[in-house]
């Protein structure tokens, strides 16, 4: 997903694919932070970094839902 994100942005280069890329990698984020703080011995922080970045990036790509045009 982020890797389709970044690519529109670098293609269309609009305010709404920015919003797409920075959602997609805020879950990104979160994605990985889950996956260390389930799989690896790291300090608890890790966990809130996960919280921290999943519940901006559902905000932002709502945001980015209601900021498309609707056919």
């Amino acid at each position: 997903m982020c890797g389709k994100a970044l690519s529109n942005y670098n293609r269309l280069r609009g305010s709404l694919t920015k919003v797409l890329m920075i959602g997609s990698f805020l879950f990104l984020l979160s994605d990985v932070a889950l996956l260390f703080s389930n799989f690896a011995q790291v300090p608890d922080i890790i966990g809130s970094v996960c919280v921290n970045s999943y519940y901006p990036a559902q905000v932002v790509l709502a945001h980015a839902l209601l900021r498309t045009k609707r056919c």
